[in-house]
C-alpha cells in the first residue's frame, strides 16, 4: 500500500494520503522546524519504508488519542525521536482511535520482520 506525499507548508511537514482509505498521516519535526527530507516526498509514491525513515521505531510508538475536533476524527500522535506522527481519520470517518492505529500498523506492516 502506498499513499501520495504532500509537502505541508513552508516545508513544515508531510502529509501522506492513501487512495480510497478515510484516513491520513502527518509527519512534522517535533520541533516543528522545516526538515529537507519532507520535499523530497512531495509528489511522490510513500509507503512503510519512506514512513520508516521518519519512525523507526514505529512498532514501539506510544500513541496519545486526541478528541474529535472541527479538522479531523479519531486523532492520534506519537513521538519518535526527532519526529511526531499524526494519524487522523476523515471527518466522516466512522473509525475510532483503535481503528486508525490499527490501519497506520497494516501500512506499515510490510516492513515487519
Amino acid at each position: 500500500m502506498t499513499g501520495s506525499g504532500l509537502l505541508m507548508a513552508n516545508g513544515g511537514g508531510l502529509a501522506v494520503r492513501i487512495p480510497a482509505v478515510d484516513w491520513m498521516i502527518e509527519l512534522r519535526r517535533a520541533d516543528f522546524r522545516p526538515d529537507p527530507l519532507f520535499a523530497r516526498f512531495h509528489g511522490a509514491s510513500v509507503g512503510g519504508r519512506e514512513v520508516a525513515l521518519f519512525l523507526p521505531n514505529w512498532r514501539a510508538l506510544r500513541w496519545e488519542r486526541i478528541p474529535h475536533h472541527d479538522l479531523a476524527r479519531s486523532e492520534c500522535c506519537a513521538l519518535d525521536g526527532k519526529f511526531l506522527v499524526n494519524l487522523k481519520a476523515d471527518l466522516d470517518s466512522r473509525k475510532t482511535h483503535d481503528d486508525v492505529i490499527a490501519a497506520f500498523v497494516r501500512f506499515m506492516e510490510p516492513l515487519a520482520p
